[in-house]
């Protein structure tokens, strides 16, 4: 928001204090008119319950429970416990809008007790990104609880019911653009954008608000492509996009949007013809003057429609996957059609924007209920404003590292070859810097976009590739020690939300000044004035060997394992203790686990999974052994192909880790 808008709301609240006469009868309790500070520290509080949720506002003023003792909201509110009443008394009486230009713009915009406060988040969204050559343009949800005409039932978003909007975001960062509300008037939008009134009268209200945001100076004009799902496209939206607007449409559609019935392609309800159709591929284009759209469908595992007017290849590009079968690794190749590879791409930009925005939600993502729909989208506008200068925190800081990993590679390459031909190591001074570094930046970021290549690697590369990468970091400590220049490292969502905090004049506790680790240290407290010892690790006792003295500690993956038991006629056998393992001899077994019978004597078989080699490396207890353990017993169950076992640890391995593929009746 503008930095003057805070100063209006001054104005416009006490405006509207001293029409409904607040503070004049039976309010003993009135702290007088509010002040640019006090519409801070609201701002602060906003932010801070955002990050540590309360279940109300009134436990930031109590400070007496065991958790709920964060005392900077209280010393904030002047440190007084009936502080939170000033801040109830500022959430009711706020104005977003002059009293005279809401009460004289009510009756045709339902959204103008908050109209210039969004028309100031849109120029200004509008005014901090340069667009880039492709956009995403979806719906958000402002998520409210209150009783508003604006208001829609919402199951499809985690958000829950709200306010409706369609906005334009960054495909791969998340930036918004610009937005627009689903339930402003056609009457509005017809009088804001008579252009589009006038040339395309048929149009639905929806595709009326969409071409309203390409209309916008910061995205007509410069051919850009907007990818969008299938609520939006259509032959003749597509059609007024390219004509009047200069921007392209890309994405999935609907069959009664004008897609061609040729490359229609319906829903195969039997499993053996659906499984045959499989792969099928279908296309149709159209070329009216510079106008052209192609119409594109595929039948997956159900079909699959894409309209588009900026491309036109219906080609394929080859992807491959990691594929986890009888316990090995492997990478499977498969083909996709180019235009959904970059569907899946650029497609999740305002995604992207809801996930950062739901991280910290100034409500506690659903904890303070709003008593009016206002301060909801005072909330979503706050919060929106943290993430956008988030973004572009975010943008500047990987420039930056960009410009100085150029820097450090020329000279680790220049170190290298003089490492090679035995002379003195030295830092080098034909580093590029400034300008230069920005320009050795672009070409190499032009070449990796412009060159694909898919190699296949061995174990042997992949430990030489570890070699080089610790070598690097060792030369990059070196390099900052050397430049007395450090790596330029990015502050997390968390750290960043605590500066803006301290910019608007508060201090907030310094813990989340630096990364926390796993757990306190031992003597650290949760709560200051007491102390908690540290909960020791738990360590089992696992037999490996003749004289079972070996020791290992749990793995994450066997603390995961369910606590089942073998039953073997009348007794029972713990699956996680290997003796009782040994002491099995087959029997019944209850629902999800496999029966499994012991190795006759004398029957040499090793461990499968102990000598299986994965993406991670070696599995199984016995990992880092050249020669792996002994096979004890074997899954009879036909799907798992009689696997030899070694432990319950490799038992469970096989048939509960998510990287090994388990057999389908488990």
């Amino acid at each position: 928001m503008q930095e003057s808008f805070r100063d209006k709301q001054v104005e416009w609240t006490k405006e509207h204090c001293h029409d409904v006469a607040a503070g004049d009868v039976g309010s003993k309790d009135w702290g007088g008119d509010f002040t640019r500070q006090e519409i801070d520290n609201n701002i602060a509080t906003e932010l801070i319950n955002g990050m540590h949720p309360y279940p109300s506002l009134r436990q930031y003023f109590n400070l007496d429970g065991f958790v709920y003792n964060d005392s900077t909201v209280f010393n904030m509110w002047g440190g007084k416990k009936t502080g939170y009443r000033r801040v109830e008394q500022l959430r009711k009486f706020l104005r977003f809008a002059p009293p005279a230009w809401q009460r004289a713009h009510k009756d045709g915009d339902m959204f103008a007790d908050v109209r210039p406060m969004t028309d100031i988040l849109r120029e200004r969204c509008e005014d901090a990104f340069e667009i880039g050559e492709n956009v995403s343009l979806d719906e958000f949800d402002i998520s409210t609880q209150c009783k508003f005409q604006g208001k829609e039932t919402i199951k499809y978003k985690a958000a829950g019911d709200g306010i409706l909007g369609d906005g334009l975001c960054g495909s791969t960062t998340g930036a918004l653009f610009t937005f627009t509300f689903r339930k402003d008037p056609v009457e509005k939008l017809r009088r804001d954008n008579p252009e589009i009134a006038a040339a395309a009268p048929e149009l639905s209200p929806l595709h009326l608000r969409c071409l309203g945001l390409f209309s916008r100076p910061c995205v007509r004009g410069k051919w850009r492509t907007a990818w969008m799902d299938n609520l939006f496209p259509s032959l003749r939206f597509a059609w007024y996009a390219h004509k009047m607007f200069q921007v392209h449409i890309t994405g999935l559609s609907r069959h009664n949007r004008g897609f061609p019935l040729c490359a229609w392609q319906s829903v195969i309800k039997n499993l053996r013809l659906a499984a045959a159709a499989k792969g099928t591929v279908k296309s149709a284009s159209l070329m009216c003057g510079s106008f052209g759209i192609m119409a594109i469908s595929i039948y997956d595992n159900k079909p699959v429609h894409v309209f588009s007017t900026s491309h036109k290849d219906p080609g394929f590009v080859d992807k491959e996957r990691k594929w986890f079968q009888n316990g090995r690794c492997t990478m499977r190749k498969y083909q996709r059609l180019i235009i959904v590879d970059l569907y899946n791409i650029l497609m999740g930009g305002v995604d992207l924007l809801d996930r950062f925005s739901w991280y910290y939600k100034c409500d506690g993502k659903h904890v303070w209920h709003a008593s009016k729909w206002t301060i909801s989208v005072y909330r979503w506008i706050i919060n929106t404003c943290v993430v956008q200068g988030y973004i572009s925190y975010l943008m500047l800081v990987r420039f930056e590292i960009a410009e100085f990993m150029v820097e450090f590679n020329v000279w680790y390459d220049r170190q290298q070859r003089l490492r090679s031909s035995g002379a003195r190591l030295a830092i080098a001074d034909d580093a590029p810097t400034g300008a230069a570094a920005a320009a050795v930046v672009t070409a190499t970021a032009t070449d990796a976009a412009d060159t694909t290549v898919v190699t296949t690697t061995s174990v042997t590369d992949r430990a030489a590739k570890r070699r080089e990468a610790k070598r690097r970091r060792e030369a990059l400590l070196r390099y900052e020690r050397l430049r007395s220049k450090k790596k330029p490292r990015p502050m997390s969502h968390i750290q960043f939300r605590v500066s803006v905090i301290r910019s608007l004049g508060f201090r907030v506790p310094t813990i989340e000044d630096t990364p926390r680790g796993r757990g306190r240290p031992q003597n650290a407290a949760s709560v200051p004035g007491r102390v908690f010892a540290k909960r020791n690790n738990v360590t089992v006792t696992v037999a490996y060997g003749a004289n079972h003295s070996k020791r290992k500690r749990v793995t994450a993956v066997a603390r995961q394992m369910p606590t089942v038991r073998l039953h073997g006629g009348k007794r029972q056998y713990d699956i996680f203790s290997v003796k009782s393992l040994e002491r099995f001899k087959g029997g019944h077994t209850i629902p999800g686990i496999h029966p499994l019978r012991t190795v006759p004597k004398g029957n040499k078989f090793r461990c499968q999974i102990c000598r299986t080699v994965g993406s991670k490396g070696h599995y199984g207890p016995n990992k880092n052994l050249k020669n792996p353990r002994w096979a004890k017993f074997t899954c009879v169950n036909p799907s798992c192909g009689g696997i030899s076992l070694c432990s319950a640890e490799c038992y469970n391995i096989w048939h509960f880790h998510p990287d090994v593929h388990p057999p389908p009746d488990l």
